[in-house]
């Protein structure tokens, strides 16, 4: 199968920060889908507020590889230092539906 184009990076953004710490102020929105995703037990969401781009995703270990550690709830938290976004114009999801 052949490569498509597709307009998914047309909006970029990189947030620089001006420390690297390991306990930053957490959005409200971030926290809120914790405890939708905790309380589910599956699922992931994605948060876009004004500081950058969260994923918050259900996770049995937390942020960790193996056994989740006491004190931890079950979820793995990303924030996303750059990113890009954008769409698939019908044109672009005609070719890829086509070939």
């Amino acid at each position: 199968m052949e490569d498509i184009q597709a307009s998914i990076s047309i909006f970029q953004k990189k947030v620089d920060y001006p420390d690297n710490i390991s306990r930053p102020v957490v959005p409200k929105a971030v926290l809120e889908a914790v405890a939708r995703v905790v309380d589910n037990k599956d699922g992931c969401e994605l948060i876009r507020v004004r500081d950058g781009v969260y994923v918050v995703h259900y996770s049995e270990t937390g942020p960790f590889q193996s056994e989740l550690s006491d004190g931890w709830l079950p979820v793995y938290v990303m924030k996303l230092r750059e990113w890009s976004s954008g769409g698939v114009t019908e044109e672009e999801f005609l070719n890829w539906n086509q070939s």
